[in-house]
């Protein structure tokens, strides 16, 4: 899958609006490197495109899932994972995914990438490591809730938490670690 500069450098077009870009993005069957730049309409714009060609928006996390389709009330939202292997739908993806073989490319038509590769060869992923890493996510999520107290963040950290424990159990019996 190749990954286009439409935001940044010489490839820049101020006057191409967001869904513009996903049009040019759609004919390629390209992502659009991002750059990290927030708050600009990306995820409105994505589920607008998506929604526009009954598309279904792929997102990060199982939390994302249940945000985005109360926010922008579209249900064909998603989240990456082993569970799509074998699904023939039509894909646009929301930045954070890194591609690991879960789908085909060509079931991806555009969507947004905040990395400037978001391939991953499933032989060079490690479980392991990735439940090590979720572990110490969940754990600075516990430190965050017990320091924080019950701020506006508690509901949003302790779905955190919960989608966090759920994956790495999940892994865990995946791939008997």
């Amino acid at each position: 899958m190749e990954t286009i500069n439409l935001l940044n450098g010489k490839e820049f077009c101020p006057s191409l609006s967001i869904m513009e870009r996903l049009e040019e993005g759609a004919k390629s069957h390209s992502l659009i490197y991002t750059d990290n730049m927030r708050g600009i309409g990306k995820s409105f714009n994505l589920v607008e495109f998506a929604r526009k060609y009954g598309h279904t928006v792929l997102v990060k996390t199982l939390s994302q899932v249940k945000i985005y389709r109360k926010e922008y009330n579209y249900e064909n939202i998603d989240y990456y994972g082993d569970h799509l292997m074998g699904t023939c739908k039509k894909y646009v993806i929301d930045e954070g995914i890194v591609l690991d073989g879960s789908i085909l490319d060509s079931d991806i038509i555009t969507g947004f990438t905040n990395k400037q590769s978001v391939i991953v060869n499933k032989e060079d992923a490690y479980p392991g490591e990735v439940i090590e890493s979720l572990r110490k996510d969940a754990l600075k999520l516990s430190h965050r809730l017990r320091s924080n107290g019950l701020d506006s963040d508690y509901k949003m950290l302790i779905t955190n938490l919960k989608s966090t424990m759920e994956l790495v159990q999940y892994l865990e019996i995946r791939y008997g670690i």
